[in-house]
């Protein structure tokens, strides 16, 4: 009894994983990482943005997840406490969002 449970349990987790209302936390940092680097040009401006990262975007959002990622790592896996429709909201309004004087503009929500 003990076997199949324990094996119904590591054949249903995948399901019910997928059935979680929200993205993983890193989820949706993989989803908003581009638009943050996207916005991050546009802020500081093509010279200072490959100053900071040499190789472009793709540097860009490798560094930046890994950062968050490490940051983060026991948080991974677990819920957003946003909707993959509010982290979408999240990425077109940081997209339309007016950058600060020097820098990015505030995250305009809580994913």
């Amino acid at each position: 009894m003990q076997k199949t449970l324990s094996r119904s349990t590591v054949l249903l987790l995948p399901l019910l994983v997928a059935c979680s209302p929200n993205p993983s936390a890193e989820e949706v940092i993989d989803k908003t990482t581009p638009a943050i680097c996207a916005k991050g040009r546009e802020c500081y401006g093509e010279e200072k943005y490959l100053q900071a990262y040499p190789g472009g975007d793709d540097d860009c959002i490798k560094r930046t997840k890994d950062g968050v990622k490490e940051k983060r790592k026991e948080d991974l896996d677990n819920p957003s406490v946003c909707t993959d429709e509010e982290v979408d909201k999240c990425i077109t309004d940081l997209k339309a969002a007016q950058c600060k004087e020097g820098g990015l503009p505030d995250v305009p929500c809580k994913c």
